[in-house]
């Protein structure tokens, strides 16, 4: 690329960055960092290519300045609850089609999972075992459908359940690297595997049991996945469309968004893992405390994941 073609097609983002230095232009500290990798980048490549020219010295003055304002705002934003507040709300709401994209993969496995459970009886068997399968059934007779939830000491249970959980998704976000063909197979697979074990229950006219009983920690078990593996697809993303940035650099900035959107995820991991250690176990509970806490949970989502970032995204246009 010629000098003048890459000052041309990079210089947009420059200009934006010196518009925030001056002050004329307000961006996110996570803004900052993204522009600082990009400018990193850019640097590299103009001494490598254009050793001589005057835009290596402009972007090495640009880095510096940048790094300093990086610095401040670290110094200034130290406490963790900024990053609940402000940095993580930004980070989902602009993840937010990747986030639809992946809860659309869910919806679609589920009900492969609940329509092909009917049309094949043998289906449900092939997804869950044998094993599983023939426990559930054996329950369903002793008129304690759900009791393999009451296996398990709690805390034993609490911890191995959440360790699992963050296994599902840590498979999800990494499998990214495949350009998200794999992300895809992990949500979709868990998506059948739910689908399926819901409608077995429908087969034998338990499906509210069965949902006022799995959702307690399902709900926000489930949400989980849809998250990890919408940072899956963000990293595959970054690998397919590079846009104007190397493909390194891309595939940079697109693990370091993905991994902080699954970092979020881990007062979830360990609110699900503590749900069914330790309450879904008791399967006998008065329906209103199993609804109360399915509804609490999904409150939690639709706020946290869907109004309040885009609250905060309003509020920072307002603001300028």
């Amino acid at each position: 690329m010629k000098e003048f073609k890459f000052t041309q097609t990079r210089s947009e983002g420059w200009i934006k960055i010196e518009n925030a230095l001056n002050k004329k232009e307000k961006l996110s500290p996570d803004e900052l960092a993204d522009y600082y990798v990009s400018l990193s980048d850019d640097y590299s490549y103009a001494q490598t290519y254009f050793p001589k020219s005057n835009i290596k010295s402009y972007l090495a003055n640009l880095m510096s300045r940048v790094h300093v304002l990086i610095y401040k705002n670290k110094k200034q934003e130290t406490s963790i609850l900024s990053f609940w507040r402000y940095s993580y709300p930004k980070i989902v709401f602009e993840s937010r089609r990747t986030i639809l994209f992946s809860l659309a993969i869910l919806i679609v496995g589920f009900a492969v999972g609940w329509f092909s459970n009917f049309q094949d009886p043998d289906f449900k068997r092939l997804i869950m075992g044998d094993y599983y399968i023939d426990i559930t059934l054996n329950n369903i007779e002793k008129g304690d459908p759900l009791a393999i939830y009451k296996s398990g000491i709690g805390t034993t249970s609490f911890l191995g359940i959440t360790i699992n959980n963050i296994k599902v998704s840590f498979m999800a976000f990494v499998a990214g690297i495949s350009f998200g063909v794999l992300t895809v197979a992990v949500v979709f697979s868990n998506a059948v595997m739910l689908g399926t074990f819901m409608a077995m229950f429908e087969e034998h006219d338990l499906l509210s049991e069965a949902i006022s009983v799995v959702f307690i920690h399902g709900t926000l078990e489930i949400f989980a996945i849809v998250i990890a593996g919408a940072a899956g697809f963000i990293v595959g993303r970054s690998l397919l469309f590079p846009q104007t940035y190397t493909r390194m650099a891309s595939f940079k900035q697109g693990v370091q968004k993905a991994g902080r959107l699954c970092m979020g995820l881990i007062p979830i991991f360990i609110t699900a893992g503590f749900l069914e250690g330790y309450v879904t176990r008791h399967t006998t509970m008065p329906y209103a405390v199993r609804y109360a806490t399915i509804g609490a949970s999904l409150l939690f989502i639709v706020y946290y994941f869907f109004i309040y970032p885009a609250r905060i995204h309003r509020n920072k246009f307002q603001t300028k």
